[in-house]
């Protein structure tokens, strides 16, 4: 259990500390109830940006292999396929890092969405470097 709350802390404070554009920076608030609306709002944010560097990088694709546009869509494929797995192993990985807290409650969603905000900022990141 010790293991546990010290993991909630870290994982919290990270997702907190490293903001990307259009989030909220929720370490000053000082309520449960709002800082849990903060995070939620983050992820949603998060998510937003994540699907947006998906559709930059559909464009770029299809700009850069205009003189071979078979291979272009052949990578946007494998990418958006690569996508929905990684999408499907966040999901299952942020269950794994929230195993130990009763699901459904407050400290369990807060807990999901800061590990999604974290994976996401990650994969944003490898996205980014193949653009």
């Amino acid at each position: 259990m010790k293991y546990t709350i010290i993991l909630l802390t870290l994982i919290v404070s990270f997702s907190c500390l490293a903001q990307n554009d259009g989030q909220v920076d929720c370490t000053k608030i000082t309520t449960s109830a709002k800082y849990d609306d903060c995070i939620k709002k983050n992820t949603l944010e998060s998510n937003r940006q994540l699907e947006q560097i998906v559709s930059r990088f559909e464009v770029q694709v299809s700009e850069d292999y205009q003189a071979d546009p078979q291979l272009g869509s052949a990578l946007i494929k494998t990418v958006l396929e690569s996508q929905k797995s990684w999408l499907s192993y966040r999901d299952k990985h942020c269950k794994v890092i929230a195993f130990e807290i009763e699901e459904g409650t407050a400290a369990y969603i807060t807990i999901i969405n800061s590990c999604v905000i974290e994976l996401n900022e990650k994969r944003m990141e490898q996205l980014s470097q193949i653009l």
